[in-house]
């Protein structure tokens, strides 16, 4: 019996089959519409539950009868089965009951978990590490626990716990504006679509650093909006020092709350997932390691150096494995 597995971000939406070991077969990834775009909100949801629909009949009529269907889904998670928010996607608008309508357009049991709890999950299977605070830097950000000494591993049984990126980090009238209609949160600085927009706002304010770049050179005075994955991302890779600059300010405010979690509740390690950290690699890592260190006092944090920021190889699809990790532990599959 298959279990089908799906990661949602706000960039992409990610399906695969897994079978009874646990290994995925069958990978799809679809770019998810954009709710800045002329998508609304009704039709975005069409888009994931018809997608998902297709792709849950595609494997019943070539491959074999799918037992249930696993959901990784960014944003606070109630009793596994009611998204509560879900920013990067629909901003502020209302949420369908998704798993309520997976199940009756498939016939198939529907399981929501956050995603970087299912990341967690899956995380705890293969790294030796006891006690450790995942967090993913992609369209937004967020966070979990994963203690192996607690009955529950996965810290996450209050809906709120790891939504670290609502934390408000900046209080001025002007901050940056969130998808979920606030200002100055952590996903709105810190996380690649808020890096991604502060490269803009840079570009137009500091023209004369910004022509110097190889951002610039890319774009070649076109009015194209800076991206991640087309520009920022790889002028960073080959050492742009305005792209650097860019992701250093933006990270900022994240290096501050991993410092204090670090100081308030001890971890073995930061390990870091999202596309946005992971493409950038040890260039991300290295960052994220230095500015938290500015924070973090020598005398009394020695022991944790740089080696105890961990940032996940790119293109490991930690949350889609993650789903089918909850699904395995949670329901007791073996």
């Amino acid at each position: 019996m298959a279990v089908i597995a799906v990661d949602m971000g706000g960039t992409f939406l990610r399906l695969a089959v897994a079978d009874d070991t646990g290994q995925m077969h069958r990978y799809a990834r679809l770019r998810m519409p954009k709710s800045q775009s002329h998508f609304d909100g009704s039709q975005i949801w069409e888009f994931v539950l018809d997608s998902i629909a297709r792709y849950v009949a595609d494997v019943e009529r070539r491959m074999q009868t799918v037992h249930a269907v696993s959901m990784a889904v960014p944003g606070p998670v109630t009793d596994g089965r009611r998204l509560v928010a879900a920013p990067t996607i629909t901003g502020h608008e209302p949420i369908p009951d998704l798993a309520g309508a997976l199940e009756a357009r498939t016939g198939r049991p529907v399981h929501l978990v956050n995603d970087v709890s299912a990341a967690a999950w899956h995380l705890g299977e293969y790294l030796d590490f006891d006690r450790f605070f995942i967090v993913t830097v992609s369209s937004g950000i967020g966070g979990k626990m994963f203690d192996r000494r607690h009955a529950l591993r996965v810290l996450d049984n209050e809906p709120y716990a790891g939504e670290i990126g609502h934390l408000v980090v900046d209080t001025k009238p002007g901050a940056a504006p969130c998808d979920c209609g606030g200002r100055g949160h952590l996903g709105a600085i810190s996380s690649g679509r808020g890096t991604e927009r502060l490269a803009q706002r840079l570009a137009s304010r500091e023209d004369a650093h910004f022509r110097g770049s190889a951002v610039a050179r890319m774009l070649n005075d076109s009015r194209v909006p800076i991206t991640n994955e087309e520009h920022l991302i790889p002028a960073a890779l080959n050492g742009d020092l305005w792209s650097l600059s860019v992701i250093d300010r933006a990270a900022q405010p994240l290096a501050h709350l991993l410092s204090a979690l670090i100081a308030s509740v001890g971890v073995d390690r930061i390990v870091v997932i999202g596309g946005f950290a992971q493409r950038l690699g040890a260039v991300y890592k290295d960052m994220l390691s230095g500015l938290i260190s500015k924070h973090l006092s020598a005398r009394a944090f020695s022991r944790f150096g740089g080696n105890r920021i961990v940032v996940c190889d790119d293109g490991q699809e930690i949350c889609l494995a993650g789903a089918v990790a909850f699904y395995r532990a949670r329901y007791n599959v073996q």
